[in-house]
């Protein structure tokens, strides 16, 4: 009996070592463990990878900020530019760490902020080394993980710029640049036909246009203008006011301009000009060599934009973009960077009221007329040449019912006829929407101005790492 125990268990034994039906279970279990943990590990990497790409945009930022500072503080003459720029760097990078806080353990960072100077140039490096906490990490003695990083911003306060004025002094830019001024002006035209002889269809109907038809300025022009003399102005304009129009406005507002840049410039020779008028085609104004295209003489450029003069039109119909813009692609040269005054950054500032009329009458009507909002697709080839391209566009009357003389023209003054659409349009001949800027106001285009010409003559900070 006890031999036949012996050989059953025996038996038992061995068909058990012979089981293989748990054996996936038994590998699962010993495995078990080192898996979670590899999870664990790879789930605090994506922690880690967010955290540092986080980190490099702080101290993208952070290190354009110190730039940017020290720049504006050394411009501003403040002895301490150096330190304000790393102080507004550190704030601004803490500021944005202060974010990455982990639950268990918060995120440490010692950055190193350098701002330097090099002539009218500023460069930032900021340095950070960083220790992240760790959630499955600490199953295995790891706390915190490592991670570093670097950004290098820099930005030039002096850069060589060329301002390239186009200013639209068509026909429809003789609008008066107020709604009072407009009523003045319809009121002045009233009865103005039989004495002026008015042409092209004006019907003798008030005018909110200073039409220019004759070059002795017995026109509209010449009675919004006060130029009208004897008889004829005792007539027609007893009291002797005068309006201003919408071109006077622009010329007001570039002239403004070129004093700032006159002002502005921390360099000789910093800054050069150019201008243009457009109508049928673009006219450069200033300098009076072709050849040159661009003068560093300010004051020169201040005169001849003073004593730009009205041309003579016996039509409504003489704005053509894009023959203009045609024009001066065949004409300008590409922009620089700015480093030199060889190599200026370049900028064309368009003042425009939007229509483009190429017909031969003034409706617009005649073999390849054209009466509607100009074409964007005009400026591709100066934004191709590296100009930064910016648009003011300067509306007309805000209640189109004032314009009563020109129906065709004020189709397109109404959200219904298409003024969104101009402005749609101006929009994308813009280099970028910040670039565009609509006013109707005298005060509101002469800000403007200001704020296209600031941004055309600052240099935005570039990252270099």
């Amino acid at each position: 009996m006890v031999v036949v125990a012996h050989d059953a268990f025996g038996w038992m034994a061995l068909r058990l070592l012979r089981e293989r039906r748990a054996a996936v279970a038994l590998i699962f279990c010993l495995v078990l463990v080192p898996l979670l943990g590899l999870i664990g590990l790879a789930v605090d990497f994506g922690f880690i990878t967010q955290a540092k790409a986080q980190l490099d945009l702080a101290a993208d930022t952070a290190a354009l900020t110190a730039t940017t500072t020290a720049a504006s503080a050394y411009l501003a003459n403040k002895p301490n530019y150096i330190a304000l720029g790393q102080a507004a760097g550190q704030q601004w990078f803490a500021a944005q760490v202060g974010l990455l806080m982990d639950s268990a353990e918060p995120t440490t960072v010692a950055p190193v902020i350098t701002v330097t100077q090099d002539g009218g140039s500023f460069t930032t490096k900021i340095s950070y080394t960083a220790r992240v906490g760790n959630i499955f990490g600490r199953l295995f003695g790891i706390s915190t993980s490592a991670v570093s990083g670097t950004s290098v911003t820099m930005l030039p306060t002096n850069p060589y710029v060329n301002v390239a004025f186009l200013l639209d002094n068509s026909a429809s830019t003789l609008l008066a640049s107020t709604e009072g001024g407009i009523q003045l002006l319809n009121t002045l035209t009233q009865n103005a036909q039989a004495v002026l002889n008015v042409p092209g269809g004006l019907g003798g109907q008030p005018c909110a246009f200073a039409c220019h038809w004759d070059s002795g300025d017995l026109d509209y022009y010449g009675l919004a203008k006060g130029k009208l003399v004897g008889s004829v102005a005792a007539l027609l304009n007893p009291s002797g006011q005068t309006v201003q129009l919408r071109f006077d406005v622009t010329q007001s507002a570039v002239a403004a301009s070129i004093q700032t840049m006159q002002t502005f410039q921390q360099v000789p020779d910093q800054y050069s000009l150019t201008v243009f008028t457009f109508n049928t085609d673009a006219t450069l104004v200033f300098p009076a060599a072709p050849a040159q295209l661009a003068s560093t003489d300010l004051a020169g450029g201040l005169a001849a934009v003073q004593a730009i003069d009205i041309p003579v039109v016996t039509t409504m119909a003489n704005t053509n973009f894009a023959r203009t813009m045609a024009t001066l692609d065949g004409l300008t040269t590409p922009a620089g960077d700015g480093s030199t005054a060889a190599s200026p950054r370049k900028a064309l500032i368009i003042v425009t009221d939007g229509m483009e009329d190429t017909g031969n009458q003034q409706t617009g009507i005649g073999p390849g007329a054209t009466l509607g909002p100009v074409d964007p697709a005009s400026c591709q080839a100066m934004k191709n040449k590296g100009y930064a391209v910016y648009v003011l566009y300067t509306t007309y009357s805000s209640d189109p019912s004032v314009l009563v003389n020109d129906q065709a023209l004020g189709a397109y003054l109404t959200p219904e006829g298409g003024a969104s659409t101009m402005a749609q349009r101006l929009e994308a001949c813009a280099s970028q929407p910040a670039n565009f800027i609509q006013a109707s106001d005298p005060a509101d285009i002469q800000a403007a101005m200001r704020t296209l010409l600031q941004s055309a003559l600052t240099s935005a900070g570039r990252f270099t790492q």
